[in-house]
């Protein structure tokens, strides 16, 4: 389960393409697990098993999205995560930080523990190159771990998103409830 979550988190982090541009935002609640937050107005939500995504994209150079990953089972019995776990203090959080890190090949540029609705969190920054583009990338991910849900909200974006968005990336982050 640890490498699924990875897994969508790492190729969830590419922007959604071929959605409209939109100016406009609304708020979407999710239907399972009732958690709230604004997003542009060509989000799309796709729907698997145990996972829930809803991506929007702001511009082609820009883009949010919404991981929801229910009954999310985090153990420490696969040895990787056994010893980041280790390496962060039992901290499950920060143990799946470290693996975001090693899994994705990309660079911390911010990390910070945050609190919303009650519910801890760590909101992190990474650098990453586009596959397709090698042009630099900046996403930040906020999750949390809640009602044995895993919840990530990210905003990707490039160098210049990252100097004149800042808010549209707060907004779209002040915008979760997890009531």
């Amino acid at each position: 389960m640890k490498r699924k979550i990875l897994i969508y988190l790492i190729f969830g982090l590419i922007s959604i393409k071929g959605m409209s541009q939109s100016p406009n935002w609304t708020v979407i609640t999710d239907p399972e697990t009732g958690i709230e937050f604004s997003s542009p107005e060509n989000t799309a939500r796709f729907d698997s098993l145990y996972t829930t995504l809803y991506g929007g994209e702001i511009d082609s150079t820009e883009a949010v999205q919404v991981h929801i990953f229910r009954n999310a089972d985090i153990t420490n019995s696969d040895p990787v995560f056994n010893e980041a776990l280790a390496q962060e203090n039992n901290d499950t959080l920060r143990a799946i930080e470290r693996l975001m890190l090693l899994a994705s090949d990309s660079e911390l540029t911010a990390i910070q523990e945050i609190t919303t609705n009650g519910v801890r969190g760590l909101e992190i920054g990474i650098t990453y190159k586009s596959l397709q583009t090698e042009i630099p990338y900046h996403t930040f991910v906020r999750y949390y771990m809640m009602d044995g849900n895993f919840i990530s909200f990210t905003w990707t974006g490039i160098e210049t998103n990252l100097k004149s968005a800042g808010g549209t990336k707060d907004s779209f982050f002040n915008s979760v409830n997890l009531d």
